[in-house]
């Protein structure tokens, strides 16, 4: 499921905090989502707590874009039935999470301990660690501890960041420039007989949409040297034919939009030196 859910208390919602409130979870939120672009929305259960939330959001905080992204944002129960296992769903349904420390019932901890997604709490003092005790029980069996994962700081994203990123399956950019109308430039140098050789499997390569040739590395012993964005804001790959003597290389820019794209697709090209 590729939500994060979301913990309140009665201080999250108060008048005067509202607003603070709804400025962090867009924080948090785009951190994580920085980690696993595809996170789609933050659920709030019960329909009482979501209404409640809505409610004071409209009232306390000013027309705005933040405002409006927040009440987009955050969502009730999703629509469980048409896409999970029956088992889950049978936990979810008789099943009960309890957190011990404040004593309280949780239907969003719930959710997220069976279907295995984040928490964001906001505004409490008693789940600041990145990850929560509770107590999981159903009709039929005997509570047991189990631990949820917790977001309320950007340093839990980063501590949650390889969980994250395996939340959902990701589908990398492409780019849609024909091989043979990629933009292909090269200095008169010596060995661009060689980089002109072996530059089909970049041509052919869906994540790069320019190839140009690059200073030599001689002492460089892998093909992807650096994957990361420049100035202009877009990625580009230092590629480097590391079994010729001179270090013969290119710069190609990929169709990465950020750092976890660039890794990803550092992985691909990889596989096109071995």
């Amino acid at each position: 499921m590729n939500f994060l859910g979301l913990i309140l208390n009665s201080h999250s919602v108060e008048q005067t905090n509202t607003c603070e409130t709804i400025d962090k979870l867009l924080l948090l939120f785009e951190k994580a989502k920085e980690v696993q672009p595809e996170l789609k929305k933050i659920v709030c259960v019960p329909e009482e707590e979501l209404s409640q939330l809505r409610a004071s959001i409209l009232n306390n905080c000013k027309k705005g874009v933040k405002r409006d992204s927040a009440l987009r944002l955050i969502v009730g129960e999703p629509q469980l039935s048409l896409e999970e296992e029956d088992e889950m769903l049978e936990g979810y349904v008789t099943g009960v999470i309890r957190f011990p420390s404040i004593n309280i019932e949780s239907k969003c901890g719930l959710l997220a301990h069976v279907f295995n997604f984040p928490l964001i709490s906001i505004s409490n003092q008693d789940w600041e660690n990145a990850e929560l005790t509770a107590l999981y029980s159903t009709g039929t069996l005997e509570a047991e501890d189990v631990t949820i994962r917790n977001i309320y700081s950007e340093q839990h994203v980063a501590f949650h960041s390889t969980f994250l990123r395996r939340m959902a399956p990701y589908n990398l950019p492409v780019t849609d420039i024909p091989p043979e109308l990629k933009d292909i430039n090269y200095r008169d140098d010596h060995g661009t007989d060689v980089l002109r050789l072996n530059e089909s499997i970049l041509k052919h390569c869906p994540y790069v949409k320019t190839i140009r040739s690059a200073q030599f590395k001689p002492n460089c012993s892998k093909f992807v040297n650096r994957h990361r964005a420049k100035g202009d804001g877009f990625y580009y790959a230092h590629l480097v034919l590391y079994r010729t003597d001179a270090g013969l290389s290119y710069l190609v820019q990929t169709t990465a939009t950020n750092d976890y794209e660039a890794d990803l697709i550092t992985k691909e090209l990889e596989k096109l030196y071995p």
